[in-house]
């Protein structure tokens, strides 16, 4: 869980900070099984409502 959470930040840095944008294309994935891990693991309620608010609409 924590090398997804570095990731996700990295991917965010890379495309947003210094203007890579092809590592935001990567951001989505990396959300989603960070988003599974958490699903599976119990006391974090609040990560998991973050995650999912951060899925796009259906």
């Amino acid at each position: 869980m924590q090398r997804l959470m570095q990731a996700v930040g990295a991917y965010g840095y890379l495309g947003l900070v210094q203007g890579k944008s092809a590592f935001l294309a990567h951001t989505p994935s990396a959300l989603c099984s960070l988003g599974e891990i958490v699903a599976g693991s119990k006391g974090l309620d609040r990560l998991q409502a973050q995650l999912e608010s951060l899925r796009p609409a259906r």
